[in-house]
């Protein structure tokens, strides 16, 4: 019940211009837009940096802050419950994340959690 209302706020937000974006996500405590000009915006509960904006892990931004080192982006999302990260797909077929990556859910070959976007090993074509 709660996404449905998320989803209902978001849409109000697009519509009303409050947020400029193409597209939404929403995780556990965070939400992301993508922008016109290929970059993520990001607000909510930044846990384990997953917002990449500069603010620090588990602080809070209640307003859109641009997610640092993403450019040329086509798509993005959100991980949700346990899994606070941050996915983007590129334009040039890389895919990019940042956050949490406990269980190597950010694909970079470790499990260090990431405070700025890094690459996902061996996907250049996504």
């Amino acid at each position: 019940m709660q996404h449905r209302y998320l989803h209902l706020l978001l849409s109000a937000l697009l519509t009303a211009g409050a947020v400029r974006a193409q597209s939404f996500t929403a995780g556990w405590n965070a939400s992301a837009a993508l922008c016109p000009d290929s970059t993520v915006e990001g607000w909510g509960h930044s846990a384990f940096g997953m917002l990449g904006n500069g603010l620090p892990t588990g602080a809070n931004s209640s307003f859109p802050i641009q997610v640092q080192g993403l450019t040329g982006i086509k798509a993005v999302t959100l991980g949700y419950w346990s899994t606070e990260h941050l996915l983007a797909l590129k334009y040039d077929g890389t895919v990019w994340g940042l956050g949490d990556n406990y269980y190597g859910q950010l694909g970079n070959g470790t499990t260090q959690n990431s405070l700025s976007p890094s690459a996902m090993a061996g996907i250049t074509d996504a």
